[in-house]
C-alpha cells in the first residue's frame, strides 16, 4: 500500500501505467530490502555479535546464495499481495468502489 500511495502522492495524484510499474517495483524492492535487513539481524543474533554488516559484500553473497531458505512459499504469497496492491492504487481504482478522486453519493436521508 505504501508503495502505491507513495507513487501517487509523489506524482501529484496522477495515475497511469508507468506509475503502476514504478509502484510494483518499489514494492518488490521494499520487500527485498526488508528481508535482507532481517537476514543480517538474524545472522548477528545467531553468531552472538555484529559480524554481519549490511554493507559487507560477503553478507550479501551469503544472502543471495540462501534465497531459497530466506523466501518461502508464504513470502511469495505476500509478494503477490504487495505487488497487486501497489499496481492497483496508481491505476486509479483504489481498493473499493470509491477510488480517490471520485465523489461519494450523498448519504441516504432518514
Amino acid at each position: 500500500m505504501l508503495a502505491g500511495f507513495g507513487v501517487v502522492l509523489g506524482a501529484r495524484r496522477k495515475h497511469g501505467a508507468p506509475l503502476q510499474v514504478i509502484a510494483a517495483i518499489a514494492a518488490l524492492v521494499g520487500i527485498l530490502f526488508g528481508k535482507y535487513f532481517a537476514f543480517v539481524e538474524v545472522v548477528n543474533k545467531q553468531i552472538g555479535s555484529d559480524v554481519a554488516s549490511v554493507f559487507d559484500g560477503r553478507t550479501f553473497s551469503v544472502f543471495t546464495e540462501n534465497l531459497g531458505d530466506v523466501f518461502t512459499g508464504f513470502d511469495l504469497l505476500w509478494i503477490v499481495f504487495a505487488v497487486y496492491t501497489a499496481w492497483r492504487i496508481p491505476q486509479g481504482q483504489g481498493f473499493g468502489r470509491w477510488a480517490p478522486g471520485r465523489t461519494r453519493p450523498p448519504a441516504p436521508s432518514d
